[in-house]
């Protein structure tokens, strides 16, 4: 079992940085507790890449309004999670922003999560 977490670890960002299509996803399922701790954490890490991103420190973290979560599998075991979240920010002018954005956040190793997608979100 060690040897397969020591695989897919490594396959996994080798995957996404080629830009392989070699795993497979499942549905979008609704994340109903939006002020949990975990969906919090991924919420500002996702706020975190966008000031490096288009906003260099110029945005901080208000709320999840909506977020979905979906497994990844690579060869049927399960890799990865994303979750797309729309998400309120506020800038330094105290104008408010919202973002859709999907998190990638690899199953076996919480520590690593990649910005997969953002678009700002026009309401």
């Amino acid at each position: 079992m060690v040897r397969f977490q020591v695989l897919v670890s490594i396959l996994v960002p080798l995957v996404l940085l080629l830009g392989i299509s070699a795993t497979t996803e499942g549905p979008w399922i609704t994340i109903h507790d939006l002020n949990d701790p975990r969906v919090i954490d991924i919420a500002k890490f996702a706020v975190s890449e966008l000031n490096k991103k288009i906003s260099p420190g110029g945005l901080e973290f208000k709320s999840v309004d909506q977020g979905w979560s979906q497994l990844g599998r690579i060869g049927g075991f399960i890799s990865h999670t994303n979750f797309k979240l729309d998400i309120t920010t506020l800038r330094q002018d105290a104008s408010v922003h919202k973002y859709e954005v999907i998190v990638l956040e690899l199953t076996d190793a919480r520590n690593f999560m990649s910005l997969s997608s953002y678009k700002e979100l026009h309401v």
